[in-house]
């Protein structure tokens, strides 16, 4: 298949993994189907690329999602006809939703097939459209390219591709059965695919201008570094608040962007429901420069007061100040720009706020571990390097309080929230891990009983692959998140227990307690069990199961639940939810 002195060409199924090794891809995701086989071969034939065989499409999805995020590149799987994408399909639409880059192959039936309408497995119908399932994804995919000639393919190729990296999200390239033997030159990789940003210079200096204008006459600017900054910019973001000597806050969903211990960083912000002091401060700033806006009312966003008329949102291709907007300027480039600008502009002196303590109670009296001991003590934990991942649920309103050292990458499917993306999204990551130099670094899994339920056999792919997370498993006896919200006391909220003591052993491995898996009831377990040589620098797979009360939840989503009005203040004490009383 590879390339000969006398062709000098190259088959497109080559040319295809090729590109996509380009752009910082080495590990790809998906499930073998027979429409996508014969392009599968080709990924053996590209030097440092590998392919990961997943459990499921859906899990590939997330597993590629969690890679992209890790490593900085987009993720990539690849699925068969029909069955397989539309298994996908809500892994893609969660980095649609998330701005996250994926390049999303699906091996599709024959030309002549689709032609002729052949009742093919995996369509639907008498006289089947084979091009159904494409229909249906574009809703959530920013583009795709449809391989019908071998002429144009390798310029579709590249232009997808292209529009991957610079939107930061999803998109597909169909491959029909019969295309991807098709020879195109291999001189077409000599040229690398284009990734600059198109630019609008006038409109970023005249954007840039007003930031400035607007910075320099006010008196208590302060910054706000927000989600969308782990798509578009997050070394950029990183050297602007070193820059420019401003007070700084950080949202949710940007948690983990800068070093924590930074002395300008004040607090994480979410709105009314903040430590005591935090919203005052960011509400009382004359002019915010909010960088990656994004208020998604799970990120705090239904309970922000910050208006538009003293903001400037610097977003992924646009900016605002103070409600003027400034196209084609894209967000990277422009804070470098900015940085650049401000060097020598003298801006007024504004001063840390004082806050004051959150009161919470530590721990019950009985010495058993809840949410209010165990973030604090998971961000003693994290060390430089760690990724950590945290599934939708009850822990991810948990992992705030975790004060993180510099240098840990975190991330949680924030906005589109979907139960059960933490695991594999977790194992995409541990793949970008491994390939960092030394395989520096843990990656670390947070995730809830019912959460790890819908996705847990990704843990066996882990296994299989030689990967070593860490995975704590907050087992809280059902969806906790859910009981907070309604039903507490509904059948439907309860979950099957599993035996967690036994997980390694099922997936073909052998459960050791005390070696790979730990059992925590207590702070003692806790405390002995994350001071273990095998925790502290794992060589396998562990697993820490945490048991906590059913009724026990973070502070901060009694909060946000408490914000929505309502009954939802006497439902969470009525019910005997902790922290439902916390005042923030």
């Amino acid at each position: 298949m590879a390339m000969t002195p006398q062709s000098n060409t190259i088959p497109l199924g080559l040319y295809l993994w090729k590109r996509i090794y380009e752009v910082g891809v080495r590990t790809v995701m998906g499930v073998p189907g027979d429409f996508n086989l014969q392009i599968l071969d080709y990924i053996y034939e590209v030097d440092g690329m590998r392919f990961v065989g997943n459990s499921n499409e859906l899990n590939a999805s997330y597993a590629a999602d969690g890679y992209a995020r890790a490593n900085g590149t987009p993720g990539c799987l690849i699925t068969t006809h029909g069955v397989g994408e539309l298994s996908a399909i809500n892994g893609i639409g969660g980095a649609q939703s998330e701005r996250i880059p994926l390049i999303h192959v699906v091996g599709q039936t024959s030309k002549m097939f689709q032609d002729k309408n052949v009742m093919i497995h995996h369509s639907m119908g008498m006289k089947p459209d084979h091009q159904l399932y494409n229909k249906i994804s574009k809703h959530v995919r920013a583009d795709a390219a449809e391989l019908w000639n071998g002429e144009d393919a390798p310029a579709e190729i590249d232009r997808v591709i292209r529009e991957c990296v610079l939107k930061a999200a999803p998109v597909y390239i169909f491959m029909p059965l019969d295309i991807h033997a098709h020879q195109v030159p291999a001189n077409l990789l000599d040229k690398k695919i284009d990734l600059s940003m198109p630019v609008d210079t006038a409109c970023q200096e005249a954007a840039i201008t007003a930031i400035k204008e607007a910075l320099t006459q006010a008196k208590s600017p302060v910054i706000f570094l927000d989600m969308l900054i782990h798509s578009y910019a997050i070394k950029e973001a990183t050297k602007l608040i070193d820059a420019v000597k401003l007070p700084f806050f950080a949202a949710h969903g940007a948690k983990g962007i800068v070093d924590e211990d930074h002395p300008r960083f004040v607090q994480l912000y979410n709105g009314s429901v903040s430590h005591p002091g935090v919203a005052e401060a960011i509400e009382g700033s004359d002019q915010v420069l909010a960088v990656g806006w994004f208020p998604a009312d799970t990120n705090g966003g239904l309970f922000r007061k910050i208006s538009e008329s003293k903001r400037i949102d610097v977003m992924d291709t646009y900016v605002t100040v103070n409600g003027k907007k400034y196209d084609n300027v894209y967000m990277a480039p422009l804070l470098e720009a900015l940085i650049k600008a401000l060097a020598d502009v003298n801006l007024p002196k504004v001063d840390m706020p004082k806050l004051s303590k959150l009161e919470l109670g530590v721990t019950p009296a009985n010495d058993a571990v809840n949410h209010n001991y165990l973030w604090p003590r998971m961000g003693q934990f994290f060390k430089p390097g760690d990724i950590v991942v945290a599934d939708t649920g009850s822990s991810q309103y948990g992992i705030p309080d975790a004060k993180f050292p510099k240098d840990v990458l975190f991330f949680t499917q924030i906005y589109w929230g979907a139960i059960g993306y933490g695991c594999p999204a977790a194992m995409g990551a541990d793949f970008a891990r491994s390939e960092r130099p030394g395989g520096r670094g843990r990656t670390v899994l947070i995730t809830g009983d019912g959460g790890l339920m819908l996705t847990i056999q990704e843990i066996a792919v882990a296994m299989v692959e030689g990967l070593k997370p860490i995975i704590l498993i907050v087992n809280n006896n059902g969806y906790t998140i859910e009981r907070a919200i309604h039903g507490a006391r509904q059948k439907y909220n309860n979950i099957p227990p599993f035996k967690y003591s036994h997980l390694l052993s099922f997936f073909g491995g052998e459960s050791k307690p005390g070696v790979n898996y730990h059992l925590v009831k207590t702070r003692a377990d806790l405390e002995s069990t994350l001071t273990k040589p095998n925790i502290v620098e794992p060589t396998e797979v562990q697993i820490i199961e945490v048991i906590l009360d059913v009724w026990d939840i973070p502070w901060k989503l009694a909060g946000l639940l408490k914000a929505r009005g309502g009954n939802m203040a006497e439902y969470l004490v009525e019910e005997g939810f902790s922290n439902a009383k916390v005042k923030y």
